[in-house]
């Protein structure tokens, strides 16, 4: 059995076991597609798919962790028991390892019986479960910008990062990478970024707030960051507004945005726009990495005080239980045996 790499080159053997959008951007930084190829009496054939992304979490300021979340998991029919999803499994975790300092995995399974055997995979794997939301949806432009939260002017002199000073914008995106809860890669996600749609508010030369807008090849806007560096609320509210007007002037009403909260913050700010909308319902699972696989020598531990405060955040103020599950949205798949 061989497992690789899923590039723009070899896509096509496996795009047929995930949704379209884990195929999208996969030079996107921290994103990796893994693919597994089985031989049997027929041939060579491909068997099964792994998505996962490594991203900065911070349960507090000053406190950063790395984690790997896997996104979707997938066993052709024909190839189970074959031992593809170990094989899988055991390349997440080599290459998380290689990427140095993390300290956990994190998935989201949906909350459905035909998921019950997923789970019992990934705890053979270390993962524990509990129960916890997501907002997550897929609604047209016009549906969005309908809502009175996007109506009215910004209020506030914020433009577009293709009218902002560029060496300025570099060095302002580089000290937002410092904040709690900033993923660190940002510099490396402006090019897929739309320019015009993707805002900010300086004062002088110094950024106040900064909104970026993924353009995803797959023809969906995703708002990737809203960020103030003040308590105003009139500066969250002036992007919004800013981001809206240029999507409207850009695109047709009937352009997807993708919108997906999973911190307690994001969650209850998406709620205040679309009151309507309603979370889904999430086993959340966690396996501390540290405890399941070898790690570099000067690779930091994580204190006990340090987990209990990832985990609270992760649960979004949740008392973790026995049996948790973490950061995904995957697809169905039956235990190994």
């Amino acid at each position: 059995m061989l497992i690789t790499t899923v590039t723009c080159e070899n896509k096509a053997l496996f795009e047929s076991m995930a949704p379209a959008q884990w195929f999208d951007l996969l030079e996107l930084p921290g994103r990796f597609v893994l693919g597994a190829i089985d031989e049997d009496d027929q041939g060579q054939y491909a068997a099964g798919v792994l998505v996962f992304e490594v991203e900065e979490i911070s349960p507090e300021e000053d406190a950063y962790l790395i984690a790997g979340t896997l996104r979707w998991l997938y066993v052709e029919p024909q190839a189970k028991g074959r031992g593809v999803g170990d094989a899988l499994m055991e390349e997440f975790f080599r290459v998380i390892g290689e990427t140095g300092g993390v300290h956990l995995a994190l998935c989201d399974v949906p909350m459905d019986a035909e998921y019950n055997e997923l789970c019992a995979f990934l705890e053979d794997w270390g993962f524990t479960f509990s129960i916890g939301d997501v907002f997550e949806t897929t609604l047209p432009l016009g549906e969005l910008l309908s809502n009175s939260f996007f109506s009215g002017n910004p209020g506030l002199p914020v433009v577009s990062l293709s009218e902002s000073p560029s060496l300025a914008l570099s060095r302002e995106i580089d000290r937002y990478t410092e904040l709690p809860s900033v993923r660190s890669d940002l510099p490396e996600l402006l090019p897929f970024c739309d320019m015009d749609v993707s805002c900010a508010l300086w004062d002088k030369l110094e950024l106040k707030g900064l909104m970026l807008v993924l353009a995803s090849p797959n023809g969906s806007l995703e708002p990737l960051l809203m960020r103030s560096l003040s308590s105003d609320p009139r500066i969250v509210m002036g992007l919004a507004r800013f981001a809206g007007q240029k999507a409207k002037e850009k695109y047709p009403m009937e352009k997807p945005v993708r919108l997906v909260c999973r911190t307690q913050a994001a969650s209850s700010l998406i709620s205040f726009f679309l009151p309507d909308m309603q979370p889904l319902l999430m086993r959340r699972g966690v396996c501390d990495y540290a405890g399941l696989w070898p790690q570099e020598e000067n690779a930091p531990e994580l204190s006990e005080q340090e987990e209990e405060e990832v985990l609270r955040e992760f649960y979004e103020g949740e008392e973790p239980s026995e049996g948790m599950s973490g950061d995904a949205s995957m697809s169905e798949e039956e235990r190994e045996e």
